[in-house]
């Protein structure tokens, strides 16, 4: 990926970029925010951008960047408090709001996630909670998703087939779907209101993952990038 650093620390630029170019990605650093601005009309895969910049606030730069680009996936990197700049940072458009000091192993979770959703990962989503469903289903589209929402889990298995097919684990045949999604190689997350005592054996049967609602969306193309980047 082509990713956009916006740093005015050095020594983090460096770290961050030396990172991320041993992976493979290409690194634009700029030390500021005019430099970032100058880059727009660059093309760019993910961008990583600080708030506390020398010369223009962060947020205003993650503005330009979504207005010009609105389906670049932009992480905000700070070492200001998350509980309340995390919000500002999502308001202004950010994707994911990451705090100082970055750990690598981190970073490079959240670069493979934003790469894996660039590849346009193909999702089934079968959910009854309507609102948990379409807060999900935003966040994937959001992540650069296919999302394909069918009412019954038995519904996947027709038409396209998904990279990803995450079930309602109270829904009828959910069981018989998870052993297709196994038999298929097809990644499964199986949702849960509470822990029970059969999320072993959905496992056994080929589910990948058990997640206990409501469901993280962050997490959930976190674990979705770790996946199906194995």
């Amino acid at each position: 990926m082509r990713i956009l650093l916006v740093d005015d620390d050095p020594a983090i630029r460096k770290l961050c970029a030396t990172a991320l170019m041993r992976l493979g990605h290409e690194v634009v650093p700029c030390r500021n925010g005019r430099e970032a601005l100058g880059q727009l009309h660059e093309g760019f895969d993910l961008a990583l951008c600080d708030i506390g910049l020398p010369d223009i606030n962060g947020l205003d730069v993650v503005r330009a960047l979504k207005v010009h680009a609105p389906g670049l996936p932009v992480i905000v990197i700070s070492a200001l408090d998350q509980a309340e700049w995390g919000k500002k940072a999502s308001e202004a458009g950010a994707d994911h709001y990451m705090t100082k000091p970055l750990r690598l192993s981190a970073l490079r979770d959240e670069v493979a996630m934003a790469a894996r959703a660039r590849a346009h990962l193909m999702v089934c989503l079968q959910d009854p909670d309507a609102r948990h469903r379409e807060t999900l289903e935003a966040a994937l589209v959001k992540g650069g998703c296919h999302v394909r929402v069918v009412h019954e889990p038995a519904d996947a298995m027709d038409g396209t087939t998904p990279e990803l097919l995450i079930v309602d684990a109270a829904s009828p045949g959910v069981e018989s779907v998870v052993r297709w999604a196994g038999a298929h190689g097809i990644h499964c997350f199986v949702l849960v209101s509470s822990p029970r005592s059969y999320d072993d054996r959905l496992l056994r049967m080929g589910a990948s993952l058990i997640l206990q609602k409501p469901v993280d969306p962050t997490a959930l193309l976190l674990q979705a990038g770790f996946l199906s980047t194995a």
